[in-house]
């Protein structure tokens, strides 16, 4: 655990940050890394996370074993 939550966001250039929406259930930060990479991840509601991914199926399988 970090003492100060803006260690979480050191080294980073945050690009865009989305609040917690209660409709769509989730937050997002797209941001860009220390060696000019992109990046944009995502927390909420499993259900809704589930949908933002390209291989629903897989991971809906893995889930329920």
């Amino acid at each position: 655990m970090l003492a100060d939550p803006k260690e979480a966001r050191a080294g980073i250039q945050e690009v865009h940050f989305l609040p917690f929406n209660p409709t769509d259930k989730r937050t997002a930060l797209t941001y860009i890394d220390a060696d000019g990479k992109m990046h944009r991840v995502s927390k909420g509601a499993p259900e809704q996370i589930l949908h933002l991914a390209h291989n629903t199926s897989e991971i809906e399988r893995m889930v329920l074993l």
